[in-house]
Formats: structure tokens, sequence, C-alpha cells
């Protein structure tokens, strides 16, 4: 079963959003971790 071209790239689209979408929470989750480090 070969995907045709359309729709690997929506795979590759939506992939990529994915990936941004998790550096996104990676980076907030680093954030409030290092205020709540400051903090004590």
């Amino acid at each position: 079963m070969k995907p045709s071209k359309p729709t690997r790239l929506q795979d590759f689209r939506s992939s990529e959003n994915g990936f941004q979408t998790t550096l996104y929470y990676v980076f907030a989750g680093i954030l409030v971790a290092e205020v709540e480090f400051k903090n004590g």
C-alpha cells in the first residue's frame, strides 16, 4: 500500500505540526520548572 504524494505531504505537515506542539509544551514545562525553582 503506497501512499500518494499529496497524502505523504499531508502526513509530513501534520507530523511537523505535532512536533511544534511538543516543542511548545516542553518549552513551557521548562519555563514553569525554572520559575518554581527560583521561587523555592
